[in-house]
């Protein structure tokens, strides 16, 4: 890893905010099973399985997110880490990126999160979704300026077909 180059991963409010509603939903079977169904065998079985099934999904969740995904954004490539079980490293090619924005839902604006979408001519990865990063970074500005750049040493050139 050079020095010029950006790691990104997922915050753990992003994680969170992501998995709420799944760890309301075991908070309250669990509550349920406490207060209503302790005495029926059948049922408290049911309901352990259930938790610990949604338990291993949130786990899982937890170990893929923060731990197994990355970004690297280096001066030529953005080098996508994904993985638990199997890993897998796809490259996009910064002179075939054409188009980025940024999005921020109300969660997210509340939490300093943010989502950065970016559209590449890469086959494999035409649209990357960089989910769950710090909103106060200025990685669009960084990111057009190493696309601008790559594009000159790669003579790049773009042609629209756009009626001004």
């Amino acid at each position: 890893m050079d020095k010029n180059d950006i790691m990104l991963r997922p915050t753990f409010i992003y994680w969170v905010n992501k998995n709420f509603v799944l760890m309301g939903a075991i908070f309250a079977v669990f509550l349920i099973w406490n207060y209503f169904f302790q005495s029926y065998e059948y049922i408290k079985y049911f309901v352990m399985i259930l938790c610990l099934w949604l338990g291993g999904k949130i786990t899982y969740s937890y170990v893929d997110i923060l731990f197994c995904t990355s970004w690297l954004i280096t001066e030529e490539q953005i080098k996508i880490y994904r993985g638990v079980f199997s890993k897998s490293i796809n490259y996009i090619e910064l002179y075939r990126v054409y188009d980025y924005s940024e999005e921020q839902s109300f969660i997210q604006s509340l939490t300093h999160n943010t989502t950065v979408i970016i559209f590449s001519g890469d086959r494999s990865t035409p649209k990357l979704v960089i989910a769950g990063i710090e909103a106060n970074t200025e990685i669009i500005n960084i990111i057009r300026k190493r696309v601008e750049l790559q594009k000159k040493s790669n003579l790049v050139y773009e042609v629209t077909n756009n009626k001004y």
